[in-house]
């Protein structure tokens, strides 16, 4: 009998165990994906995708800047990309 009510106090203590584990990676995942994806942070991934864009040509290689180049059309270009 004291075996029967041993292991039903164990598989309590477990099943709350799992419930509070659950809940704390819940809380931390919320708070990983709230601060990954607040507006700083887009704004800044974003920003930082547009300067690599702008700054390096198809090939991958710094641009070099010509007064013929337009630049308007570059800007449209690396925006829709």
């Amino acid at each position: 009998m004291k075996y029967k009510s041993y292991i039903i106090s164990c598989l309590l203590a477990f099943s709350t165990a799992l419930g509070t584990l659950r809940k704390r990676a819940w809380l931390v995942l919320n708070a990983k994906i709230k601060g990954r994806t607040s507006d700083a942070a887009l704004l800044a991934k974003l920003r930082a995708l547009f300067e690599d864009s702008f700054r390096y040509d198809a090939n991958g290689l710094p641009h070099v800047w010509k007064p013929e180049d337009d630049i308007t059309e570059i800007t449209r270009t690396v925006r829709n990309s």
